[in-house]
């Protein structure tokens, strides 16, 4: 029997928030990452002597230093938004069979289990009608 702690309780619990945050994260890197490369076009275009040619190249080199660092958080952020499970999909994998494989929930009387399915319905057609009316 798999037992479930209160840390992987709490982990699981989080898994939206750091999901949301790695959006977050995301939307943030591709905002700055297009801020550098109209900075550029516009100094690549306004170069007409020595001076602005050494301005450009200033740039150019703290432009390739951010870069470096944009990149692999871009990458990183888009990769964990992606492939992160949800929460939902994380207690169906981990929280679900530990319950059901559990031998005092075994026991439980059917009428009880069936409560069970039509209460959890339910609540996942109310949050459903409150995210649809949230999202309008």
């Amino acid at each position: 029997m798999t037992e479930i702690s209160p840390l992987l309780i709490y982990f699981i619990g989080q898994l939206d928030t750091l999901i949301d945050a790695s959006s977050s994260v995301l939307g943030l890197s591709l905002i700055s990452f297009g801020i550098l490369m109209m900075v550029r076009s516009i100094l690549v275009c306004s170069i007409y002597d020595h001076e602005d040619k050494k301005r450009y190249d200033d740039y150019l080199q703290f432009y390739n230093k951010v870069i470096k660092i944009i990149c692999p958080v871009i990458v990183f952020s888009f990769l964990s938004s992606i492939l992160l499970p949800s929460k939902s999909t994380v207690a169906a994998m981990v929280v679900v069979p530990a319950v059901v494989n559990n031998e005092q929930i075994q026991n439980i009387s059917k009428d009880v289990l069936m409560w069970a399915e039509a209460y959890i319905k339910k609540q996942l057609e109310t949050e459903k009608n409150q995210l649809k009316e949230n999202s309008l």
